[in-house]
């Protein structure tokens, strides 16, 4: 049995995953990429809340929204150890919002948080696992990234994946 190689197959699936690595911008994160609900995520270098969101925003994202108990259940077991910067911020000085723009729906502060005093950002993993608290402006922590592909990078992902059974062909 021989095998030959299909070289417009191969052409294809080298721009799939050309594709994909462009849906997560340079990919200048500070480790590895993780995968939940269709959404990748990933730790920004330590930074403030505002560079790491900025940082975040250069990958195509911003700092994680958490929209569920699920999710955040989910980031607790995958980003353990220390705390990290996510999306919620007080940029008004009245009401937290997401960096995103979603709608907020869920919440976890930790008893006797937030303050609304002169901390207009949100760190989690604050005073026990998973817990929020608002912090000030000179934190320094890496951020929790989250980047939701873009339906074109997703298709271009599938073209790839569905070239690669084309790849090999089996020659009788």
């Amino acid at each position: 049995m021989e095998w030959e190689v299909d070289m417009r197959a191969t052409l294809i699936a080298l721009c799939a995953a050309v594709a994909l690595v462009g849906a997560l911008g340079s990919g200048a994160w500070a480790g590895d990429v993780f995968s939940y609900g269709g959404h990748y995520y990933f730790l920004t270098e330590v930074l403030n809340w505002v560079d790491a969101e900025a940082a975040a925003a250069v990958e195509g994202g911003h700092l994680v929204t958490v929209n569920d108990s699920d999710e955040h259940n989910w980031l607790v077991s995958t980003f353990t150890d220390e705390s990290y910067w996510i999306g919620f911020h007080r940029p008004s000085g009245v009401d937290y919002l997401w960096a995103s723009g979603e709608p907020v729906t869920f919440t976890n502060w930790v008893l006797d948080e937030p303050t609304m005093g002169e901390e207009y950002y949100v760190a989690m993993n604050q005073h026990e696992p998973g817990g929020w608290n608002d912090v000030g402006a000179s934190w320094m922590l890496a951020g929790i990234a989250e980047v939701v592909p873009e339906p074109s990078s997703l298709l271009a992902l599938a073209g790839g994946l569905l070239c690669l059974g084309g790849l090999v062909k089996r020659r009788a």
